[in-house]
């Protein structure tokens, strides 16, 4: 019995996250700052609209009605950007989803080291807040190269550094950042690799006289998968299985690959 009213009373004494009423979450935003504070429905989302101290306009989108962590998460991701003195906006539109607050703002002015930034980022700017952390992702057109431009929001001076970069030398930013084009080039070198061992196989087999004979990417790509099923078969096995497979190849073809990928 003392355990469970241990227990019962350990779970009471963790605090609930305050659930708000509209109008209480009107007067909570009014309290930190914002002014005229009022509710609107467009479309089939809800919103809570004001202006902060600045005169800008702040929009809150959501499908439920936010609580009190909700909203210190959209006024924490307000000031942080808000400060930038590279960043001037008239307006910021929040987007309130399950587990994270996505902010979008259409700046009238972008500029930092002596560049104008605005027209590279034609689509506006993209954040993502969630507890202790937020991200920007939004694109660049640079020339005639989109670039992603994503990553965790240090400060503001870092992200004005690395976007000197990508709109310097956007061909050099997208090879050192963006994983789609790593992905590409790696599988670009694997192909590349590939011509390479199968010619390399190729010279291995041939005779005495006469160019190296090719070997189909099939009848090697099969050689590979026999010899990594069974480590000990034999060179006239893997010829047998091949032709049972209606493919054929030599057994100094056959020979030759074992030699390129498995050093035998």
């Amino acid at each position: 019995m003392k355990v469970y009213v241990l227990l019962f009373c350990l779970c009471c004494a963790v605090p609930a996250v305050a659930q708000l009423t509209v109008a209480q979450s009107s007067e909570y935003l009014e309290s930190r700052g914002l002014s005229s504070v009022a509710a609107e429905r467009t479309g089939s989302r809800n919103m809570l609209r004001g202006t902060d101290k600045a005169g800008r306009s702040v929009r809150i989108e959501y499908d439920q009605i936010p609580n009190q962590d909700a909203l210190d998460l959209v006024l924490a991701m307000h000031d942080r950007l808000a400060s930038w003195k590279s960043v001037e906006t008239p307006s910021f539109l929040f987007v309130l989803e399950s587990d994270q607050v996505r902010l979008h703002v259409l700046p009238s002015r972008f500029t930092g080291e002596n560049i104008d930034f605005l027209q590279y980022a034609p689509g506006g700017l993209n954040f993502t807040g969630t507890v202790g952390t937020m991200d920007y992702d939004f694109r660049l057109k640079v020339e005639n190269l989109f670039i992603r431009f994503q990553g965790i929001v240090t400060s503001e001076r870092l992200i004005l550094e690395r976007l000197v970069q990508a709109v310097e030398n956007p061909v050099q930013f997208i090879r050192d950042n963006d994983p789609s084009y790593s992905a590409f080039r790696i599988a670009e070198l694997q192909e590349e690799l590939d011509r390479v061992a199968l010619a390399a196989a190729a010279v291995y087999a041939k005779g005495l006289f006469g160019s190296p004979r090719p070997i189909p990417a099939a009848v090697r790509d099969e050689v590979v998968r026999l010899r990594r099923a069974d480590p000990d078969i034999s060179v006239s096995a893997i010829r047998a299985s091949l032709r049972e497979g209606g493919l054929d190849a030599t057994e100094k073809q056959i020979q030759g690959l074992l030699f390129v990928y498995f050093s035998e």
